[in-house]
């Protein structure tokens, strides 16, 4: 495949979106590549140093004692 760019005026994306044949066109959204190389960056930083991460539910809980100190709840 080949990637192009192209400027489409907003008020006629979505006909255009809907005239591109499905099996032949892939949109990619404009950030794609950056995102895909930060979230790739993130991955190998959590891998390398896992115990530096907080899981989700440990800062939840910390999030929700904060709001319970500052009085939030």
């Amino acid at each position: 495949m080949i990637k192009i760019n192209l400027l489409v005026d907003e008020e006629y994306i979505e006909e255009f979106m809907n005239q591109l044949p499905k099996g032949k066109v892939v949109v990619i959204e404009e950030n794609f590549e950056d995102n895909k190389l930060a979230l790739e960056n993130v991955v190998d930083d959590y891998s390398q140093n896992k115990e530096q991460f907080i899981p989700y539910y440990d800062s939840m809980k910390n999030i929700s004692s904060w709001f319970k100190e500052k009085g939030f709840e």
